[in-house]
């Protein structure tokens, strides 16, 4: 009796959402960190929480003009802790902005730890990568997951997480 098997390259299960624009090159992507204090060490240290993921990103700072821009005002009671902008032409990114609000981040007093991952969540929008609320186990939730209550407040995740690595190796290789 002969049999024949199949064999299909299937694309692996991912979790991770992609916002459809990405850099052309992320070795490296300059950033400004226009904010000072408290704000100025946060950015820093997003940034830094992308670039030492195991993939080819690599935020660098530099000065105004860069095509990444990190920095906090206060917005007032808008809801938000944060919130990024990014500009594609057709599929690739040019130019984003990552931001913390400091109405919400100061008056709710979060941790130095909340605001980082506020910030890294913000930065993993400029890099391309989408929310993802597929999960709400704490070993599973990504950095980004759209809500800081279960993101930082009830699991402490305030660094990319295998999803949010994923994500990256599929968008830069």
């Amino acid at each position: 009796m002969a049999g024949s098997v199949s064999i299909f390259n299937a694309r692996p299960a991912q979790a991770f959402s992609l916002e459809g624009c990405q850099w052309s090159s992320v070795s490296p992507v300059h950033y400004y960190n226009r904010s000072s204090g408290t704000y100025h060490t946060v950015n820093d240290q997003a940034a830094n929480n992308w670039t030492a993921t195991p993939t080819a990103v690599w935020l660098a700072p530099s000065g105004s003009g860069s095509p990444i821009t990190l920095y906090d005002s206060n917005d007032g009671n808008t809801g938000y802790s944060g919130w990024a902008n990014y500009y594609c032409y057709y599929s690739l990114m040019f130019r984003a902005d990552g931001h913390s609000n400091t109405y919400l981040t100061n008056q709710s007093q979060y941790s130095y730890g909340a605001k980082v991952s506020v910030m890294t969540h913000e930065v993993g929008h400029d890099l391309g990568l989408g929310h993802n609320d597929n999960t709400r186990v704490c070993s599973q939730i990504p950095v980004m997951y759209s809500n800081d209550s279960p993101r930082w407040f009830g699991c402490s995740i305030n660094t990319p997480q295998k999803d949010d690595i994923n994500g990256l190796l599929y968008m830069y290789g």
